[in-house]
């Protein structure tokens, strides 16, 4: 498998060379990530904040539910007399497709003093790496912690995705049926790449996407029956017989190799015209 890289300031992100099928499980996964709590309290700062374990646990199950896992391996390394934690966060999905992102963060030690002992070192560096992997857990799934104000009795629901109109969604579903069958089926695999069983509970946004890949389709469908100059079909005949081929072998292969049924050359439309013309290039002299 094959990587891709992008550098972003001074974290690294990797990817598979494929992720088609890893990105539609992700957006659903968000879809069910749990509400990030700041249920610790820090006293020195007066503040509170998410702590890693209610993060993990926002998050664990509804990736579970779409085939993905994270893991966070850590590195400690030296480079010019400084410490430096290296953070890896990593999210695979079962298909073996992954995204990674990768920071190193200096550590400094505590200064030298009456105070300072090899502990308290060993204790702010364990806080770091649990301060970076509950920050970059956030940051890569892109969660924000809210704040617990006490009113937990209060259930705050959330509010569902705006849909299309039911007008949107019957307009939508009569372009799809006249598309070919190879189209429908492309169609239908966006659909489960989607985890969206129906047409009807596609959210807005996804419907906004699917009817732009319809009427680019529909835009193609009708520039491939735009019909040809007849000064055109009689230079792919000239070209044909060329190549030894005549009339009739040319819509013998047309009525085999594009969704057009013709009895003549005069009926060829652009798109299967395009195609014959490609066939007729590729034939021996």
């Amino acid at each position: 498998m094959t990587e891709e890289n992008a550098k972003l300031d001074n974290a690294i992100l990797t990817y598979s060379a494929e992720v088609d099928k890893i990105l539609p499980a992700l957006v659903q996964a968000k879809k069910g990530f749990a509400r990030v709590l700041k249920g610790q309290r820090n006293d020195y700062y007066k503040s509170r904040f998410a702590d890693i374990s209610e993060v993990i646990n926002s998050i664990t199950p509804a990736l579970l539910d779409n085939g993905l896992l994270f893991m966070q391996p850590k590195t400690i390394t030296e480079s010019g007399g400084k410490t430096l934690v290296g953070i890896r966060t990593h999210i695979w999905h079962e298909s073996g497709q992954f995204i990674c992102s990768e920071s190193l963060i200096p550590f400094l030690p505590q200064k030298q003093g009456k105070s300072a002992s090899k502990g308290a070192d060993l204790h702010s560096l364990a806080s770091l790496m649990t301060y970076c992997s509950r920050y970059f857990l956030l940051g890569i799934f892109g969660l924000a912690a809210e704040d617990d104000d006490g009113n937990a009795h209060v259930t705050m629901q959330r509010q569902p995705p705006p849909m299309p109109t039911p007008q949107q969604v019957t307009q939508l579903v009569s372009d799809i049926s006249s598309l070919d069958a190879d189209s429908k089926t492309k169609f239908n695999s966006w659909m489960q790449g989607l985890g969206c069983p129906s047409i009807e509970r596609l959210t807005l946004s996804d419907f906004e996407v699917a009817r732009q890949l319809m009427n680019r389709k529909i835009a193609k469908i009708k520039a491939d029956n735009t019909p040809v100059p007849q000064t055109d079909v009689a230079a792919i005949k000239k070209a044909a017989q060329d190549k030894g081929i005549d009339e009739a072998g040319c819509v013998k292969w047309v009525c085999e190799n594009t969704t057009q049924n013709i009895t003549t050359l005069a009926e060829i439309n652009s798109g299967s015209f395009v195609q014959l013309g490609t066939w007729i290039k590729g034939l021996p002299v």
